[in-house]
């Protein structure tokens, strides 16, 4: 998906998640290993089991679910789609917001809602991914109660799911997250 077509899903509120991999905002080779090759010096290798926070952000971070589970828990329970069948399930985790306010986005407080202008780009250890806009999570918008899940139906994850309540399809629920990047759509 290239960046003007990702900037008019996320300007039009529509859903973009993809199975494929596709180019980052800056090219690097390998970028979707396990590794980050721009992320900044120390968050080139996050550690397994670990998501990194990166992108328009003042402070990455590599978190574990340990380190997830520090911040407020919040429970959903939703049904969705997966392979054509129904699912129903109760998950558990911080709110995608909070983690990523932790790492300090790059909002510029001087333009009027720029955060608006923002999205989180959800990267799976597979390469599988999936978007989610920053008017969706933030408090003051949408308000969604978007989680980084440490639990399904009471059982602790291996990796992290990002959970996105509300969602016909499961297409944005992305299993063993490797890394969530902050981008600005409106950056070439």
């Amino acid at each position: 998906m290239n960046r003007r077509l990702f900037a008019t899903c996320v300007s039009a509120g529509v859903i973009c998640a993809v199975a494929a991999p596709v180019a980052d905002a800056a090219p690097t080779p390998n970028a979707d290993a396990e590794h980050d090759s721009s992320a900044p010096q120390g968050l080139s290798a996050p550690a397994p089991k670990r998501v990194a926070i990166v992108g328009a952000v003042k402070k990455p971070k590599r978190l574990t679910i340990k380190g997830l589970n520090k911040f407020k828990q919040h429970r959903v329970t939703v049904k969705y789609a997966a392979g054509g069948k129904p699912e129903r399930h109760e998950f558990r985790g911080p709110k995608l917001v909070k983690v990523m306010n932790a790492s300090k986005p790059r909002f510029d407080p001087d333009v009027k809602n720029h955060a608006l202008a923002f999205a989180v780009l959800a990267t799976a250890t597979d390469k599988y991914r999936a978007v989610v806009s920053w008017g969706e999570i933030d408090p003051e918008f949408a308000n969604k109660k978007v989680l980084v899940a440490t639990r399904q139906d009471g059982k602790k994850l291996k990796r992290p799911r990002l959970v996105v309540p509300g969602d016909t399809a499961g297409g944005r629920y992305v299993s063993d997250l490797l890394r969530l990047r902050l981008v600005d759509v409106t950056k070439r």
